[in-house]
């Protein structure tokens, strides 16, 4: 079906609809409701248009309870909550996080496949997606180095994902190293760490439950 608004004056337009089958017109003045999909748009008579749809995913009524001042959070389809512990001023535009750690990431556009935890450097810029490019670092050569940070999680080649450079990175293992030891990009292993110090360039990582846990 085919809707379709004739007419200059608001208050006297037409709707048209067409069925798809023949040519035959139907003028619908004062249309009260029209089925949407799943859902419907309703008039109620004071010129005030209200549309509902059916669905999960971001189509249907969004439910949860948060109080002030906690920031929303979705918590699964079509459901947000809130945490005492996660808060935004408002007065002094502060968002305050009591527990945990605050990540600071990238997003990036990955040149190879990438795993958990290894450190990247940039190698240029994505115009397609409008990301930095990166690239396994490795302590070897000033041309792969200095290192931006770690990666969240594994990224295929061609793919975006994300490089944390400041925060907390949990499951990635950290076997042969104890907590606050001093942390090298690797001069012999492409993104992998180390605690042997490289000579030339190097990029450090302090391993402590800052980074790890």
């Amino acid at each position: 079906m085919v809707g379709v608004y004739t007419g200059t004056d608001k208050g006297n337009a037409n709707l048209t609809i067409q069925d798809g089958t023949n040519s035959t017109s139907v003028y619908a003045y004062g249309v009260n409701t029209i089925q949407v999909s799943s859902g419907t748009l309703t008039n109620d008579g004071n010129g005030k248009v209200s549309i509902t749809t059916g669905g999960g995913g971001g189509g249907g009524t969004i439910s949860g309870t948060i109080i002030s001042p906690q920031v929303a959070y979705g918590t699964a389809n079509d459901e947000i909550g809130g945490d005492g512990n996660f808060t935004w001023d408002s007065s002094n535009e502060l968002l305050t996080a009591s527990y945990g750690k605050i990540k600071n990431i990238y997003e990036v556009y990955a040149d190879v496949n990438i795993t958990k935890g290894q450190a990247v450097y940039i190698t240029g810029y994505d115009s397609g997606s409008g990301k930095p490019q990166v690239a396994l670092a490795k302590a070897n050569s000033s041309t792969t180095m200095p290192s931006i940070g770690l990666a969240t999680a594994n990224i295929t080649a061609g793919q975006q994902g994300f490089v944390i450079f400041s925060g907390q990175i949990n499951g990635v293992n950290t076997a042969g190293t104890t907590a606050n030891d001093t942390l090298y990009v690797s001069r012999t292993t492409a993104g992998a760490l180390t605690t042997t110090k490289p000579t030339g360039a190097t990029k450090r990582f302090k391993m402590s439950e800052e980074w790890f846990k």
